[in-house]
């Protein structure tokens, strides 16, 4: 009677489970989710979504529902794959790409953001007060400032018994910094920037047992950058382009007797930085791979990079990006030198208009390519630790502005012109650097 009882009750629930399944069909879940998404009940909706769609039932307003569920609980990762999955079932409803396109901009991916209102009427553009023409982008202009070494820290240089070679200790620079991001097709966009540079640094340069000391010596920098994105599909997409580095300095020489003279004659030369880059976004998580060559301060550059994001929420409330850089140089004299570097940053919505960026690098900081071929540290001292913070201020709609300020621990040393075995110690100092940016997307 007993195995009677144990099979009867094991037979009534494969009945239940069975007559369960059987209930979840299309209909059923277009009703009940529908149910749902005009009472707006979010966690249900999204639940009974996933059981759907892990059942292998799949259809244009489930994915519409499910992305409106997440949208309004600011997932918007979440919110733009569905959309992104109903939009393919269906271009033609303007809500619905006007849904996608914000869940594309409200999670940082301004290139599909861009790829989709780029097919707009002009008509839809003028409902989301977007501009008809948007072949432009964006453009910023940008300030940065550093001071340098302390006198204090100069004074350091110990100019007794040295051997033949030159060491420079930073003083200070300008930066000047324009740049434009416009479209070329609908799936390629161009980014140009323009920097001008005046470095100033202390001299000390060993010539032929002759010293020579320049407190005040300077160098210009002109550098343009050119970058190519291109969009292959949605999630997905390849970075290239090159750096040219245009150098104004003056060398210092002294005369060979019986009447040595100090002459300082101009200088130029050119370095190049070329990069090559792919990103793929997930949900939650953007992923990326870098290769760079580059001919900075006489000496060849070869670099990799892994770069990690994460969006914990899906949204850019909260999340972090991880690039770790190795770097194998090859000097004139053909010397290697190989180390890895890791850049760490940490973002965090403070209000609905305020960003705050906090970031450090460690590892030695010299001649290195970084932010996909845009930024150059050729400084010839050796940035050992930097962090800093970063404030983004919505202005308005259309104007942003940021505010930079970055602690460094540098250390200048000295350059041998010939082979010797005594080498002055390198000087290690502290400076900061400050940088304002105004960015208008157009």
């Amino acid at each position: 009677m007993r195995k009677v009882i144990i099979i009867s009750i094991f037979l009534l629930s494969v009945c239940k489970t069975g007559y369960g399944q059987a209930q979840l069909t299309t209909s059923s879940v277009n009703a009940i989710t529908y149910q749902q998404w005009a009472n707006q009940d979010w966690e249900a909706l999204i639940e009974s979504g996933n059981s759907a769609l892990a059942a292998g039932i799949d259809f244009y307003y489930l994915r519409y529902r499910l992305g409106i569920a997440w949208y309004e609980k600011k997932n918007f990762h979440k919110a733009g794959m569905h959309f992104n999955k109903a939009y393919q079932l269906n271009s033609g409803d303007d809500l619905l790409r006007e849904y996608l396109y914000y869940s594309y901009v409200f999670s940082g991916r301004e290139y599909e953001a861009s790829f989709l209102d780029h097919g707009f009427t002009s008509g839809f553009k003028n409902r989301l007060n977007l501009q008809n023409n948007r072949s432009v982008k964006q453009a910023y202009i940008a300030y940065s400032y550093q001071p340098g070494a302390s006198s204090s820290e100069i004074s350091r240089f110990d100019f007794t018994s040295v051997p033949e070679g030159y060491q420079t200790i930073s003083t200070g620079y300008h930066l000047l910094n324009i740049g434009l991001e416009h479209r070329v097709g609908s799936r390629v966009w161009l980014h140009h920037t323009f920097r001008h540079i005046q470095k100033n640094y202390y001299l000390y340069n060993n010539i032929t047992d002759s010293g020579i000391r320049n407190p005040n010596d300077y160098i210009y920098l002109n550098q343009y950058y050119l970058g190519a994105t291109t969009l292959i599909k949605p999630g997905l997409d390849v970075r290239f382009g090159f750096h040219y580095i245009h150098l104004l300095n003056y060398e210092t020489t002294i005369t060979s007797p019986p009447r040595p003279r100090t002459i300082r004659t101009s200088v130029t030369g050119y370095d190049l930085a070329g990069f090559l880059s792919v990103y793929h976004r997930f949900n939650y998580a953007s992923a990326g791979l870098s290769t760079s060559i580059a001919n900075l301060n006489n000496a060849t550059q070869y670099q990799q990079n892994a770069i990690i994001s994460l969006f914990p929420f899906g949204n850019l409330n909260f999340y972090t990006t991880s690039v770790i850089s190795y770097q194998s140089e090859k000097k004139v004299s053909g010397q290697w030198r190989n180390q890895f570097i890791l850049n760490q940053k940490l973002g965090l919505k403070l209000t609905g208009r305020i960003w705050a960026e906090a970031d450090a690098t460690f590892g030695d900081v010299l001649n290195v390519v970084s932010n996909d071929g845009s930024v150059i540290y050729n400084d010839p001292d050796v940035t050992r630790i930097s962090y800093g913070l970063r404030l983004h201020t919505i202005l308005s709609r259309s104007l942003t502005m940021l505010l930079d300020y970055r602690h460094l621990e540098k250390e200048s040393n000295f350059v041998l012109s010939q082979i010797s075995t005594q080498l002055p110690e390198s000087i290690p100092y502290n400076t900061f650097s400050f940088s304002v940016t105004l960015l208008w997307n157009i």
